[in-house]
């Protein structure tokens, strides 16, 4: 049988209602695939999973109850805190970033429950060196799996959260440079005791400067070091010296208090005997644990340091 074409006429009515049609079942299969699937990254390390069905918890045998187990609320105490495929620290293994405040939920003993028997070896996968599993909704079975890894000192137990106290952020040091760091070492002995590098990251990294204080335009430094009961300062002192194209000392001292340091830019308004003054070289400033603070200012005639009380 054939079909004359040149009669065949589309009904433009029935071709828009088909356009519909199709554009929703289109939509509604975007919103599936994408937005909701998304969203789900999004919204499933806050909210717990809702409790299965009696008909669904009876064709399991591992429910943590049975076994004597319990899933516990956790809270996040790390920013960005990987959640890793796998427990270990291996490259491109982190699945996750959560951030500082996220609930995530992890597999415990049911410690108040004495009436169970408990086979502890079963939660020997929920641990492994210092990485437990976690997981994004409250497990209720043995055999559900967890999202990933995540070392244990990342998150702390809900119940515990209210008097939860951040640990100071570490600071990395700044890496200094050979020959600066080998003339430093050869000074550590300042007036017959013995001193060392700033301890903490932060104050190591604030206990070195940088500045011309000869003015002649070459790059000199000063530092601060601490002794080993961390009671007492030295400072020490180098400047370019043009001649050598290498560091002199200049000055070393020890002091009866830590101290700190910083660098006065030249043209800096110090106070000298009541009025303010300036100088057309760096200087530095050094101040003590009772707040009491000084001035240094190199002096080109005497090769000394004028000190200031501020």
């Amino acid at each position: 049988m054939k079909i004359n074409f040149k009669n065949f006429v589309i009904d433009k009515k029935l071709l828009y209602f088909f356009s519909i049609i199709i554009f929703i079942v289109l939509s509604g299969t975007l919103y599936f695939q994408f937005i909701k699937n998304n969203s789900i990254l999004n919204i499933k390390f806050n909210n717990p999973v809702e409790n299965l069905s009696s008909t669904e918890s009876d064709l399991k045998n591992d429910s943590l109850c049975k076994l004597g187990f319990c899933a516990n609320e956790n809270i996040v105490v790390t920013e960005d805190a990987p959640v890793r495929r796998t427990a270990n620290y291996a490259k491109f293994n982190t699945v996750y970033n959560l951030k500082f405040g996220t609930v995530i939920y992890t597999k415990n003993i049911d410690e108040k429950n004495n009436e169970i028997k408990k086979d502890r070896s079963l939660l020997n996968k929920e641990r492994r060196l210092n990485y437990i599993a976690v997981y994004a909704l409250k497990p209720i079975f043995l055999s559900d799996k967890p999202v990933g890894y995540m070392l244990e000192d990342d998150f702390i137990e809900k119940s515990t959260f209210k008097n939860y106290v951040p640990k100071p952020k570490e600071v990395d040091p700044i890496t200094l440079e050979t020959s600066i760091k080998s003339l430093i070492d050869e000074n550590l002995n300042i007036d017959g005791e013995l001193f060392n590098y700033a301890k903490d990251g932060d104050r190591f990294n604030k206990s070195i400067i940088y500045g011309d204080f000869n003015g002649d335009e070459n790059k000199d430094f000063a530092i601060v070091l601490d002794n080993l009961e961390l009671i007492n300062s030295g400072i020490l002192v180098f400047l370019k010296n043009d001649d050598t194209n290498k560091y002199d000392l200049v000055f070393k001292k020890s002091y009866s208090s830590i101290l700190t340091i910083k660098l006065l830019a030249k043209e800096t308004k110090i106070i000298v005997n009541n009025e303010k003054k300036s100088f057309p070289i760096d200087g530095f400033q050094i101040t003590n644990t009772n707040l009491n603070s000084f001035s240094y200012i190199f002096n080109n005639e005497t090769k000394s340091f004028t000190v200031f009380q501020n």
